[in-house]
């Protein structure tokens, strides 16, 4: 629902925080996103391999998601 960040920056020497929310819609679509069967081959299977949330975070302590 809320991830928190901390980062410190590389270009300026301050450390920067903030929480990220998450909303249910943007959640369902990570949940539905996951695993996703090919309709063209349907003997193979498909396979969850990892998951990962990516955050821009720039100097000024801007965060973009």
């Amino acid at each position: 629902m809320r991830i928190y960040v901390r980062w410190q920056s590389v270009v300026e020497p301050q450390t920067y925080q903030g929480w990220i929310e998450i909303p249910e819609s943007a959640r369902q679509v990570m949940r539905d996103s996951l695993v996703k069967d090919c309709p063209g081959y349907p003997e193979l299977k498909a396979v969850r391999t990892g998951v990962s949330v990516r955050f821009g975070l720039a100097p000024g302590g801007v965060v973009q998601v």
